[in-house]
């Protein structure tokens, strides 16, 4: 077993969905907003003010957490590696 149980999802999808809503929020910002301006930049912008001017309550915390580890590095992973590969096919 790997340690993750079913009462462990249930106390993180609350942060879990606060999380995913401000991804889909950052994502369809970015469709008004100068291309320069990436999702992970908004994204990273309205966590900081969500977190900083809304102050979550605690029943949100373990989603956080959980979001704010792997999968936040893989995000940024595969963000990187898809600029990367969008370089090499542009210079050819």
């Amino acid at each position: 077993m790997n340690g993750f149980s079913m009462a462990a999802a249930r106390k993180a999808a609350p942060g879990l969905l606060l999380v995913l809503a401000l991804a889909v929020v950052a994502r369809l910002s970015t469709m008004v907003l100068p291309a320069i301006i990436s999702e992970v930049t908004v994204g990273v912008a309205l966590g900081l003010l969500v977190a900083n001017l809304l102050r979550p309550p605690a029943l949100v915390r373990p989603g956080v957490k959980l979001a704010m580890g792997t999968p936040l590095r893989m995000g940024i992973v595969l963000l990187g590696a898809r600029l990367s590969f969008g370089d090499v096919v542009a210079t050819g």
